[in-house]
């Protein structure tokens, strides 16, 4: 053990010492000379404070061949110590070893370049860790899952290159910084309402994310006096799984209502295009011309949102492709417009929720298999030039 008030660990003092397995600096430790810890075959895990600001250099590599060391316990009380790059981690000899970080209770902030390039990291305990500077990080790609649910503040590219990332929660974050995600490979994210700015390219070439939700009222990448920037950007999350609860046409450079091609003419041109909006449940269709047809096989794009889907807004296009709307069993009602003049097979097939639908009399082509299995359909309203027929399930 040693001493309490310890302030200083000379050069080479326990180089050699191939029994130790573990080694705990006491938390008044300032300065370690070089190769204090050299040699230490057996050496795998170490406590190391917050107090020492000894740093790597040509002239002081403190761990030295301990070529067992695997995990390191940062501890005292406070922020932890910023370099000014990669080299000067005190474990900068031996960082490609380390697999394990644990930061004691009352550690609040991780240091600029604290960790980055620690390629076998696999398992980080944050505790109580609010913020993580810049490039802390930065090219772990042992690193998998990112519960980061302390986390108030994300440098910039804090976990850049982490290229093995594909699960994170950040649910109480408030700054992310610039690149702070660039190069993971994370299928969604939710970012919570306590967001309030994301940095430039923070999720660059992030490509297999498809679905992005944020839960705040603001666009949370606007900078005063200036256009909002793109935090997402090498990436193509489809447009229909971008979720946002304000009025925008923009998110972070995402566009969550850009329109999809769903019809072409001879010449290629789209004459029906599709959105979905997430904030009301509604599947759009405008245009002048018929919708494509769709099979079993090849079922619509939005097909994949089929659950969520509540409402459907018809405007301009004049026929339904097979299988459009099959499986939307969350639709109670739909208003077939006047200028749809053919509905395909099985088109809205298997609606299990639906009861109403308004049918124009325009219509002169369908297929009797267009509502099979709409089990509660009880109304259907037949519409156009003179009285409107009403039918319901009984008549």
């Amino acid at each position: 053990t040693l001493p309490e008030h310890l302030k200083t660990i000379g050069n080479n003092t326990f180089t050699d010492c191939d029994k130790l397995t573990t080694l705990i600096i006491p938390s008044e430790v300032t300065t370690i000379g070089n190769e204090a810890f050299s040699n230490m075959d057996l050496l795998e895990t170490i406590v190391f404070p917050i107090s020492v600001t000894t740093k790597s250099s040509t002239e002081i590599d403190i761990f030295k061949n301990s070529k067992s060391l695997k995990k390191i316990t940062i501890s005292g009380s406070g922020s932890m110590q910023t370099y000014q790059n990669a080299n000067e981690q005190p474990w900068y000899s031996i960082h490609n070893q380390l697999n394990e970080i644990v930061f004691d209770t009352s550690i609040t902030s991780v240091g600029d370049y604290a960790f980055t390039g620690c390629e076998n990291i696999q398992t980080i305990t944050w505790n109580k860790v609010e913020s993580i500077g810049s490039h802390s990080f930065e090219g772990c790609i042992g690193i998998q899952t990112l519960q980061l649910q302390s986390i108030k503040t994300i440098g910039d590219n804090a976990f850049s290159g982490c290229s093995n990332v594909k699960s994170l929660n950040i649910n109480s974050v408030i700054s992310i910084g610039t690149e702070a995600f660039k190069s993971t490979k994370i299928t969604e994210i939710i970012i919570p309402s306590s967001t309030t700015s994301i940095g430039l390219n923070a999720f660059d070439g992030c490509t297999e994310l498809t679905t992005v939700q944020y839960e705040g009222k603001k666009n949370p990448c606007e900078v005063s006096g200036s256009e909002p920037h793109k935090a997402f950007t090498g990436n193509k999350p489809t447009e229909a799984t971008v979720k946002i609860n304000y009025e925008s046409q923009t998110f972070c450079g995402l566009n969550p209502f850009t329109t999809n091609s769903c019809g072409k003419d001879e010449e290629g041109k789209d004459v029906c295009t599709w959105k979905y909006t997430h904030n009301d449940y509604t599947l759009h269709f405008t245009g002048t011309g018929n919708m494509e047809r769709y099979s079993l096989n090849q079922l619509p794009e939005w097909h994949a949102k089929h659950e969520e889907i509540k409402n459907i807004d018809i405007q301009g296009i004049t026929s339904l492709g097979e299988y459009s709307l099959y499986q939307c069993t969350k639709i109670t009602s739909i208003v077939i417009p006047e200028k749809i003049t053919t509905i395909g097979q099985k088109a809205i097939a298997e609606c299990s929720n639906l009861t109403t639908v308004s049918y124009p009399t325009t219509i002169t082509k369908d297929d009797p298999t267009v509502f099979d299995g709409c089990s509660q359909l009880n109304r259907i309203e037949f519409t156009g030039e003179g009285s409107t027929i009403n039918y319901s399930s009984a008549e």
